[in-house]
Parts: structure tokens; sequence; C-alpha cells
């Protein structure tokens, strides 16, 4: 910093140089400038979406990946609020975890939404950030899309309940045992002729219900099905109520 003075009216002005060694300063300002550039090529890195919001439900912060999703720079989002950007229907179906969020607790849920190019099913995080006060003072937003996942467990949800109607309605008893004889599924069917409730049968060893002069047979036979034999057998077993089938 240079100021011009003036000892005397009759004497030209003279300068007062100050000089300071900002070199440490200049060295820590570019290594602070240098880690943020790499958290920043991390964070747009990731695969999810990232950003952090205010607690005016403003983007401060959206990554590459966020950018992408919605089809536009990242200055045409940051600044801006989630229902601009979403739409307040959109914003309405996360008001309750926003407002968790802030309340102080991580949240995650998931939920379907309209997004402007399609219907998608996403898994968000939002994590409270908290200031040196303790308040929370913004969410950093995390959000992965799993509509492809989604699809996929519907899917085998919905061919479980056709397998289980498909066994229920048969009139053959079904047991399913593990490769340590062990009941982990048996059909009505199953139920009415041993006469025991599906409770009494899950968790027990097929052997339990075989009559004891049969079990050795059974067991080495159980061996042998496991190693590939599938030859039909016949054994003895007893009902709950003492009866022999």
């Amino acid at each position: 910093m240079i100021v011009p003075i003036r000892f005397a009216e009759d004497e030209p002005p003279g300068w007062l140089a100050c000089v300071s060694d900002v070199t440490e300063y200049q060295r820590l300002h570019d290594q602070v400038k240098r880690q943020e550039e790499q958290l920043r090529l991390v964070i747009d890195g990731m695969p999810g979406l990232v950003a952090y919001v205010d607690r005016g439900l403003r983007y401060q912060f959206v990554n590459r990946g966020y950018a992408e999703w919605f089809d536009r720079p990242k200055a045409a989002i940051e600044g801006r609020s989630i229902a601009d950007l979403m739409g307040e229907d959109s914003l309405a179906e996360m008001r309750t975890p926003l407002e968790e969020a802030f309340g102080g607790t991580q949240v995650t849920f998931e939920r379907s939404l309209m997004y402007p190019d399609a219907p998608r099913t996403v898994r968000a995080t939002y994590v409270p950030d908290r200031g040196p006060d303790g308040s929370v003072r913004g969410l950093v937003v995390l959000v992965q899309d799993i509509t492809a996942e989604a699809s996929v467990l519907q899917a085998l949800r919905e061919s479980e309940e056709r397998f289980r109607r498909i066994v229920e309605t048969a009139s053959e008893g079904i047991w399913i045992i593990d490769p340590d004889s062990i009941t982990t599924f048996a059909n009505s069917r199953m139920c009415e002729l041993l006469g025991y409730p599906v409770e009494e049968l899950i968790g027990h060893s097929c052997f339990e219900f075989i009559h004891p002069e049969d079990r050795a047979r059974g067991r080495a036979g159980f061996q042998g099905r496991k190693q590939g034999d599938k030859s039909s057998r016949e054994y003895r077993a007893y009902r709950k109520d003492g009866t022999m089938i």
C-alpha cells in the first residue's frame, strides 16, 4: 500500500509505502482453491445427484449429474427454489421429509416423482448441515435414480404373488425344506395332511414328523436327493392327532 504524505507546506510531498510479505497467504489461498476444485471434480464425478439446499429451499449448489438430469446448465438451477425447478406438486410430496431433515434428522425415502422428461422412482437422502450454533442451516441432498430397480422389484413381487396363488390352490401338499432339512414353506394342503398349522411346521426339521422307524431311511434319501437322486420315496408320518399317514 502506498499513500502520499507532506511534512511541510513548502516541501514537495513524499510517499509512504507499507509492504507485507503475502507469500504464505497466497500459498494457502491457492491450496484452498485447489482443494475446492478437487472437491467439485469428485462431486461432479459421482454417479448420483448431489445438491445443497438452504433453509429457503433454494439450490446453492448442484453437481453435474443434477444439471444433466434437468437438462440445463448449473447456473440455471443454482439460486432457484425447488418449486421453481420441480413444480409445487413435487415440492408438496417432499414437504414432510424436508421438514424432518430441517428438524435435524437425516432422512432417506423412496418415491415416484414427475420429472421434466418422465416419471421416475428415486431414492433421496437429506443430510442436515449444522452451523456453529448447532442449528440446521441447509441440507445436502443425495438422489439416486432407482426406476429400473423398482420395476424389477415390482415384477418380482407380482411373480411371487402368482406363485403363491398357484401353490396355495394346489391339490397336492407342497413342503419346502432347506439343505439342513428345516421347513421354510408348507402350503395349505400340506398343513391339512399333517394336521398342523403352518406356524408349527416352519423352522422345524421335516424328520420330526416322519415315523421314527422311517427316519434313518429318510435321512439317507435326503442326502441322495441333494446329490441328484430324483427317485420317488414313500415314508410314514404322524399327524398332530397321532394318526399315521
